[in-house]
């Protein structure tokens, strides 16, 4: 938000807009607090204000007056602290989705060095008959692994669980996002929040695509995984009445 814009609504703006603005200050806190603090050599860890001075803020507290402004405030603070709790559900799903990517990406390169060396441990056992052998399994394996390029000898056969998990969590980071969707757009317009929730989506589309390719390379009939746009999602009111009530 531009200085200009913070001080036309400081001096001109209506109480709903003074609210909105103070809301977005604290919004901007809780979304991005790494880049507010401040490092100082006496006093150790300092916080910036995102937007708004001290005397700001108590000039915005101050114009809530009115009994329509107080509800108005409530509501947005309510939603606040409920979107708050859920916030760090969706991020967990994110980091599940993340540990499933790096535990499929170890999974295939032991995958490939085990086929790798069980194919040439087959071959050395079926040269060591006897100890004359032994020399020309030695230049068999030499020939064998001199110019290796991880080739894959048949398909990957990945644990069922973990597209089972992926599946499970990438639908339930979607209902997340959907759900903060649908009430940034409509019950607690704060900007800082909708700009999270989208960076959060990208995460999510992004895992589950370099998931989707890791698992679908190894296998002739494709991925168990479903992409992002492939996954349904329905939000009922009922849900959205459910998550505007939820209680810490």
């Amino acid at each position: 938000m531009k200085k200009t814009d913070i001080e036309r609504i400081l001096k001109q703006g209506s109480v709903r807009q003074k609210i909105k603005l103070y809301m977005t200050d604290s919004a901007l806190f809780n979304v991005e607090l790494h880049t507010f603090l401040e490092a100082k050599e006496d006093e150790g860890l300092s916080i910036k204000s995102p937007l708004l001075t001290d005397p700001e803020r108590d000039l915005l507290w101050k114009s809530i007056k009115e009994p329509k402004d107080i509800k108005y405030y409530e509501k947005l603070r309510t939603l606040n602290s409920v979107f708050l709790y859920f916030k760090d559900k969706l991020s967990i799903e994110n980091i599940k989705l993340g540990a499933s990517m790096f535990f499929l990406r170890s999974y295939v390169s032991e995958y490939t060095a085990n086929a790798k060396n069980a194919e040439v441990i087959n071959d050395l056992l079926e040269l060591y008959p006897d100890k004359k052998s032994r020399e020309a399994a030695l230049k068999l394996a030499l020939e064998k692994t001199k110019d290796w390029r991880g080739k894959v000898y048949q398909e990957i056969n990945f644990p069922k669980y973990i597209e089972i998990a992926v599946n499970k969590n990438a639908k339930i980071a979607k209902e997340y996002i959907k759900m903060f969707n649908l009430i940034l757009s409509k019950e607690l317009p704060i900007q800082p929040y909708k700009d999270w929730v989208k960076k959060e989506e990208d995460i999510t589309i992004d895992t589950l695509n370099k998931i989707y390719d890791i698992t679908s390379g190894g296998k002739s009939g494709g991925s168990g995984i479903l992409k992002y746009n492939e996954i349904e999602v329905e939000i009922t009111q009922e849900d959205v009445e459910d998550f505007k009530s939820s209680k810490l």
